[in-house]
């Protein structure tokens, strides 16, 4: 719908292509519950906290 969401966790499953994530919170929890076959890039404002297993070919953080 064109708007910014703010969103605090998100239940990554199994991804085979990119999977790229721009967020704007205080906190952003990652829940990997599945393989991750492609390249994962998150540019996120605030602390990033990752959970699981991650399995994927690059893992690109960047926190502000």
């Amino acid at each position: 719908n064109g708007k910014n969401n703010k969103l605090s966790t998100i239940n990554v499953g199994a991804v085979g292509g990119t999977f790229e994530l721009k967020n704007d919170s205080d906190k952003l929890t990652l829940n990997f519950s599945e393989d991750i076959t492609g390249d994962v890039k998150i540019n996120q404002t605030g602390d990033i906290e990752l959970a699981g297993t991650f399995s994927g070919n690059t893992l690109s953080l960047t926190s502000s």
